[in-house]
């Protein structure tokens, strides 16, 4: 909904600067894939010739370009920055406003706040808010918090304890608190600072009375939650598929390299996935020629508790690192065969190496039709161009599974089928200058 109102609050004018540097690209041939061989009578040529993901690059060039043509005419309003400056507020704290902004009243038009909200007053475009929030912090997308995905702010420079100007938002060395060293809990090796009460002009030692762990003389009280402490031994208990309980050993930074070298990747849910999985992480595996996915049998509260059990999984069976043999795939046909069914195209696509295990053929989408845009390829052309397709798309498919597959297909449809169709007709041209030559 962001994006439509996005193109919608362009005005007659800018649209028309935004055809005229599309048209100067096309006639510099720059832009090639985009423009090339393209009508572009209208601002909705432009945007459907780019594709959804490439529009916001290309507005911005196109308005900087037109701005400087035009002495400055052209309305800023709309100017994406290339590069942004450090944020200017943190993660969290936007997302306090964020939610401060959900009740303040909406027009009717849905388009204007109803009262003013920050610095800005009665009337404003909810949209002009939505850019001044992303302005403020690069990982502040509105997109993805619309979506209820909430990310954590980076966390800074490790910083020891018993320094004055400790505040929140601070990493602090859990290991440099001299009355933590023999205490039963000092395996935490660092926490995330939530808040700071002084007690002194100097703070001397830390209070961490949720873990009972209390340093003194209390110059500097930090209150930290479990989520933020960083843990040297992992010895929580995690709840065994048998019903038993099984301790988790220590972890190093070693068996930590093992496992993102095998392939571990750890993911965290969010509102796409449903509310068993939000907020909660689980690992996935997989390896080139493999048929399937591996992934953990349970959820976990935590990124630490996810990799300690990826450890456990990769000491239990070492052979989840091992690569299946180059000779095995020596039956692998070159090219897919033209006429194929939707399971032997899968299973060729896997030994290939492509992700596609959470996605089937039969859940494609219009991109894949043989409709209008590939007017004049023959049956035998369409299907080499669907293949060259998937092979595209399943470059980067693997992050975008099961919730966006059908939509990133589309994406890379969108952005590339004019190059692919000229692909495919200067192969049909060549293979048909022969015959007109006898």
């Amino acid at each position: 909904m962001a994006y439509a109102a996005y193109l919608a609050s362009f005005t007659a004018e800018e649209k028309l600067y935004v055809v005229a540097a599309a048209q100067s690209w096309q006639q510099d041939k720059r832009g090639t894939g985009f423009f090339q061989s393209v009508e572009l009578n209208s601002f909705e040529d432009v945007i459907h010739s780019l594709g959804r993901g490439l529009v916001h690059d290309f507005i911005l060039k196109a308005q900087e370009e037109a701005a400087e043509r035009l002495n400055g005419r052209l309305s800023q309003k709309h100017l994406l920055q290339p590069t942004r400056n450090q944020p200017q507020r943190t993660l969290s704290n936007l997302y306090q406003l964020w939610d401060k902004l959900g009740d303040v009243p909406i027009s009717d038009d849905g388009q204007h706040l109803d009262e003013s909200f920050l610095h800005f007053g009665k009337g404003a475009e909810k949209e002009t808010v939505w850019r001044w929030f992303e302005a403020q912090n690069p990982q502040f997308i509105v997109g993805e918090v619309v979506q209820g995905i909430r990310k954590t702010d980076e966390q800074s420079e490790i910083a020891e304890l018993a320094v004055e100007n400790l505040q929140t938002g601070d990493k602090v060395d859990l290991r440099s608190c001299p009355f933590l060293k023999d205490h039963a809990t000092a395996e935490f090796e660092y926490a995330v600072v939530e808040s700071v009460e002084r007690e002194t002009p100097e703070c001397v030692a830390v209070s961490y009375e949720a873990h009972g762990v209390v340093g003194y003389p209390v110059g500097c009280k930090l209150k930290v939650s479990p989520e933020t402490m960083g843990l040297r031994y992992l010895q929580q208990e995690r709840q065994a598929p048998s019903g038993g309980h099984s301790k988790l050993s220590e972890v190093t930074e070693s068996d930590l390299e093992a496992v993102k070298t095998a392939g571990f990747r750890v993911h965290l849910g969010g509102a796409a996935d449903g509310p068993e999985l939000g907020a909660r992480w689980w690992w996935t595996l997989t390896q080139p020629r493999w048929i399937a996915v591996e992934s953990s049998p349970h959820d976990f509260a935590t990124e630490s508790e996810v990799w300690a059990d990826a450890v456990r999984a990769l000491r239990a069976d070492p052979d989840l690192n091992r690569k299946i043999p180059e000779a095995l795939e020596s039956e692998v046909p070159v090219q897919i065969p033209l006429t194929i069914e939707p399971d032997a195209l899968l299973g060729d696509l896997r030994r290939r190496g492509f992700v596609v295990s959470a996605w089937n053929l039969n859940d494609t989408t219009g991109p894949l039709e043989n409709d209008d845009a590939t007017e004049g390829l023959t049956d035998e052309q369409f299907l080499r161009l669907q293949e060259k397709l998937f092979e595209k798309a399943s470059v980067s498919l693997e992050d975008v599974l099961t919730t966006r597959g059908n939509q990133h297909i589309a994406d890379i449809w969108e952005m590339q089928r004019c190059r692919m169709l000229d692909e495919v007709r200067a192969k049909q041209a060549e293979t048909q200058a022969p015959l007109r030559g006898a």
